[in-house]
């Protein structure tokens, strides 16, 4: 990761599909250390709460919510969205 390191002008802001736990989560959290905006998607409300404690104990900048990309209404809610970078890392149940 030391190549994303985040200079002024460059990507900032990247969105996370599947970020509740696993390489989504890890990523989001790495990624928002080295000062990047992250918006990390996740399945479960439960998700939420467990990656906010993280959130608030680092003082990280990530934005979380539920998202199912299966779900036209929740597509059309994140192609407002201002993003530079996006990872697909969700699964398809």
């Amino acid at each position: 990761m030391k190549n994303l390191r985040n200079k002024k002008n460059d990507f900032t802001r990247i969105l996370i599909t599947g970020a509740g736990s696993g390489l989504g989560k890890c990523a989001s959290i790495a990624l928002a250390e080295l000062g990047y905006h992250v918006f990390a998607s996740v399945e479960f409300p439960q998700e939420i709460e467990d990656l906010q404690k993280i959130i608030i104990s680092k003082k990280l900048k990530i934005e979380v919510f539920c998202l199912n990309i299966l779900d036209e209404n929740d597509r059309k809610m994140i192609s407002d969205f201002d993003i530079d970078i996006l990872i697909c890392n969700a699964a398809v149940r």
